[in-house]
């Protein structure tokens, strides 16, 4: 497994440095690390007194320069001491779009990165890296948010579990690849939540039920044949209450779902889940893009 970390210099992003080192160790599979410094271009056209200096290669040259030691300081750290690691530091313009980029040039497996899961006007003002490398992403993104518990917990036994999200369409079933994939890795276990709409009529319900019965024999066979074991869970009514009451109610130290990626008026006018979750839910989020 090969993950990404992007860093922008602060403690913030480089607290998914020390949950990365851990997923690696419990990592079946050859594991590695990169570690990414993309240096905006701003910071190289002003300095602090916010007038443009004199702009020439040598300029651009430093701040790579400058980005490229940092990371070689960060990668000395303990958390990462016995795990393959490489560095790059490249210049950009637009961080989030960068990042994707770079996670295809690079082969990664996986992103992870700390979120703000800023809110209301700040959050509108601001914007957040995260959402916008989830919504682009061309690999499985694992957000951790800043006021959870430590991930993986190192303080238990029992094996790392993944929620994972389904609804009945091949869209929702992309985050179930990845899910399993990682709990192989790690030795964990999967499990599967349908909420289904509420009730109708008794033969309505009945068809439904029916056919989330059948989904997830389908899906229990694919998860079998990973040796991953698999618990699952119907509900009816609100899906974010009920995923939320899920976590409650079982151990999970990770939701896995797949986002369309909308944006603007359709992500306004439709609402998000992935994004509800971000905001509100202190767990780790992978957000698979199909």
């Amino acid at each position: 497994m090969h993950i990404l970390i992007p860093l922008d210099g602060s403690a913030f992003a480089e607290s998914a440095i020390e949950p990365a080192a851990a997923l690696l160790r419990r990592s079946a599979d050859p594991a590695s690390l990169t570690l990414l410094r993309i240096v905006g271009y701003s910071a190289v056209h002003y300095d602090l007194t916010g007038f443009a200096p004199v702009i020439n290669e040598s300029a651009y040259q430093a701040a790579l320069e400058g980005g490229q030691d940092y990371l070689a300081h960060v990668a000395t750290r303990r958390p990462l001491h016995g795990i393959r690691v490489a560095t790059s530091t490249q210049m950009g313009s637009a961080i989030a779009a960068d990042i994707c980029q770079a996670a295809r040039d690079l082969g990664a497996d996986l992103i992870m990165l700390a979120s703000h899961t800023r809110t209301g006007v700040a959050h509108f003002v601001l914007g957040s890296v995260a959402e916008a490398v989830l919504r682009d992403a061309p690999v499985p993104t694992l957000i951790l948010h800043r006021d959870g518990a430590a991930f993986p917990a190192l303080d238990r036994d029992e094996p790392l579990t993944i929620l994972v999200l389904l609804d009945g369409t091949p869209m929702a079933e992309a985050a179930l690849a990845p899910a399993v994939r990682l709990a192989a890795q790690m030795r964990g276990a999967i499990r599967v939540l349908r909420v289904l709409p509420a009730h109708a009529d008794t033969a309505t319900d009945q068809r439904l039920v029916a056919e989330a019965r059948a989904d997830f024999a389908r899906v229990r066979a694919v998860v079998a044949a990973q040796g991953v074991p698999m618990q699952e869970s119907l509900a009816w009514g609100e899906v974010e209450a009920h995923i939320i009451g899920s976590t409650q109610e079982h151990q999970t130290d990770l939701i896995a779902i797949a986002t369309h990626g909308r944006t603007g008026l359709d992500q306004w006018r439709e609402g998000s889940i992935t994004l509800a979750l971000l905001h509100h839910l202190p767990l780790p989020l992978l957000v698979v893009h199909p």
